[in-house]
């Protein structure tokens, strides 16, 4: 206990992991929680040897974020940026059209980088937009899920993936990688049906940093594309059911954790404020909203489909709340 409370009272070396980097809060949130765990179980098995167990639990627990309610988000790959990446012409670079079709294909289906780092091309169905994020194909996803997804149809995007797939299954079996594991012991280097390594999404960065190279772009991140692809698609949901869709296709467990991807950032604010005035003079009188129609018996008979569910989980009780107000406020109107 008392290395244990020297070590908490050291946040800042607390917070370094592998090669200096800060841990997130959620990871550090994760750690105090695991050590509360811990402390609680051995204060039931012990209760004699911890006398000041409350004020140990007191100081487990997880650090408040700073800043967590800032508008200032992580930068992310907007649409046309992406559109840069897969109108670019590579010829015969294979490390550069490898990364080009990973980068379109993860900004079209949101998913995370490990996932697409272990995706076999059998798991990807590009004539029907979907991809089986499946472990049991080796498909690393978060927490062991199970999901069919769906790609957002951008021709544009799709165009780069196609010419890749069709250069693979030239050479290598459908048990192969999308993101290929490269033979690069020989000149030049070939496609392999190998299966990726543990640190396979570092692979994925470097191909990332190499096509931002090679087209003068700004590098973020690998994760900037699915970010980009959650803030693409729920700028342009339009119901709770598109934003429930979106939500389940990027495979969240919590349906705040989609809107927390698509906050606004302080640009974004500015230009929604900007609008809030441009018919200034010239507005509407209240219930005379426009010409817009409203489907509310849609909203009716998904509220009452969620509702006949014996067992409510957390994200269909989050459902309902977003599909009452949405109910009320039409009706309202």
């Amino acid at each position: 206990i008392g290395e244990l409370n020297q070590l908490l009272a050291n946040l800042p070396a607390l917070n370094v992991s592998h090669g200096e980097k800060p841990l997130s809060h959620e990871r550090l949130r994760k750690v105090f929680l695991h050590a509360r765990e811990l402390l609680t179980f051995a204060i039931e098995q012990h209760p004699n040897q911890f006398k000041q167990r409350t004020r140990h639990l007191r100081n487990l627990a997880p650090p408040t974020p700073i800043g967590k309610a800032s508008t200032d988000r992580r930068p992310y790959y907007t649409f046309d940026e992406v559109l840069k990446f897969a109108s670019a012409d590579f010829g015969n670079d294979l490390i550069l059209r490898r990364a080009q079709a990973a980068a379109c294909l993860q900004f079209i289906s949101g998913m995370r980088s490990g996932a697409l780092a272990s995706l076999p091309l059998h798991a990807l169905n590009l004539d029907e937009l979907l991809v089986d994020q499946n472990p049991k194909h080796g498909v690393r996803t978060k927490n062991a899920k199970s999901a069919m997804t769906t790609l957002v149809n951008l021709p544009e995007l799709l165009q780069p993936i196609r010419s890749w797939c069709q250069l693979l299954n030239e050479h290598v079996s459908p048990r192969a990688m999308f993101f290929n594991v490269f033979n690069d012991l020989v000149v030049p280097i070939s496609f392999t049906d190998q299966a990726p390594g543990r640190n396979r999404t570092d692979h994925v960065n470097n191909g990332y940093k190499l096509l931002c190279k090679a087209l003068d772009m700004p590098y973020r991140s690998s994760h900037a594309f699915r970010h980009g692809h959650i803030v693409f698609c729920f700028r342009r949901c339009k119901t709770p059911a598109e934003f429930l869709a979106l939500s389940q296709n990027v495979m969240h467990a919590d349906l705040r954790m989609t809107e927390h991807y698509g906050a606004q950032d302080l640009q974004g604010i500015q230009n929604a404020y900007a609008t809030f005035t441009a018919g200034v003079g010239n507005l509407e009188r209240p219930g005379h909203e426009g010409n817009g129609e409203v489907d509310v018996d849609n909203a009716v008979q998904t509220l009452t489909e969620i509702t006949k569910s014996p067992s409510l989980s957390n994200q269909q009780r989050e459902m309902l709340k977003i599909f009452t107000f949405e109910l009320l406020r039409l009706l309202m109107r």
